[in-house]
């Protein structure tokens, strides 16, 4: 795997989930939301990656999120335009929560690095799509509380659905 794939969440709502399971098994369908049906059909276990994550009500409306991975051959600037016209056409009903490099790094973001050119663990730049780190969190699974035997919802973002290959996200 190659620091040329990326890996995106993407939030949608209820509404919008409906559509895309209205045209995921229409090959014919060329509607505003075919790049994400094209991502969707390729997700290895859809339900199941699905429900990795809560699905929390924000202002009123449930939503679902879902981790896309585009390859080496995917023109990666078609599929950021698309992802931009469809938050500016869908509105509050779909978001990127985030995009990440195969290296772990947020998109839109370079390594820093020291004197001899080696990385130093740290990043520059500005992330294509800044994480919203209260309603991300909003996403995570329970975790388990020893405390009070017991699972408690999360307090902060965590890696989930890793890749095979993959490095661990940066979520700052």
């Amino acid at each position: 795997m190659s620091v040329n794939q990326a890996n995106v969440w993407i939030a949608v709502s209820e509404t919008v989930f409906q559509q895309i399971k209205d045209h995921i098994n229409d090959p014919d369908y060329q509607g505003v939301l075919i790049n994400l049906v094209r991502g969707l059909r390729r997700q290895v276990d859809i339900r199941t990656t699905s429900n990795m994550w809560k699905r929390p009500t924000i202002a009123t409306k449930e939503y679902r999120l879902f981790s896309l991975v585009y390859g080496e051959n995917d023109d990666l600037q078609a599929i950021r335009d698309a992802l931009d016209t469809l938050s500016a056409e869908l509105g509050n009903d779909f978001s990127v929560a985030g995009a990440w490099w195969w290296d772990g790094r947020q998109a839109g973001t370079q390594w820093e690095l020291d004197q001899d050119g080696e990385r130093t663990g740290n990043t520059t730049g500005t992330p294509i799509y800044p994480i919203n780190a209260t309603q991300l969190v909003k996403f995570m699974p329970d975790v388990y509380d020893e405390q009070s035997d017991s699972m408690i919802p999360a307090t902060e973002l965590t890696d989930v659905n890793l890749v095979q290959g993959q490095s661990q996200r940066r979520f700052v």
